[in-house]
């Protein structure tokens, strides 16, 4: 049966007649369409509004993970910039003097410092004034 050029009942069947299915967000407890939220692997489903929140709150089990995978921009840009000269010499030289304690890399890091005063211009007038 026909009505408005409609067949009567067809709406259960047309995708666009239909009212979009719902769920609730864990995060603020709205009725949100489903295709506006995010399924993460432990069943919980989070509306896009809430979704930074909620990620923030779940990410302390990835720290140690994600720092391993990004340890130069932790490390070298993030922590080591944001310290003053002073401490970052002194954990260089902790780093250069560990190394130094391994005897392959004993005598590598000894020429490294003869390489350096050879090639500094300074050196040689470090040397004249503490031979007068």
């Amino acid at each position: 049966m026909l009505e408005n050029g409609m067949i009567i009942g067809a709406e259960s069947r047309d995708p666009q007649c239909r009212e979009p299915q719902k769920d609730y967000c864990v995060q603020c407890k709205q009725m949100v369409p489903v295709h506006e939220l995010t399924e993460f692997a432990n069943g919980e489903r989070v509306c896009r509004d809430c979704e930074t929140e909620y990620l923030k709150l779940n990410g302390a089990d990835f720290v140690p993970e994600y720092i391993q995978q990004n340890e130069w921009e932790f490390y070298g840009e993030w922590w080591f910039s944001d310290l003053g000269w002073k401490e970052q010499l002194e954990i260089i030289k902790a780093g250069y003097l560990a190394a130094n304690l391994d005897p392959v890399q004993h005598d590598y890091l000894e020429r490294l410092k003869v390489d350096f005063c050879k090639e500094d211009d300074r050196f040689l007038q470090f040397v004249k004034e503490k031979l007068l």
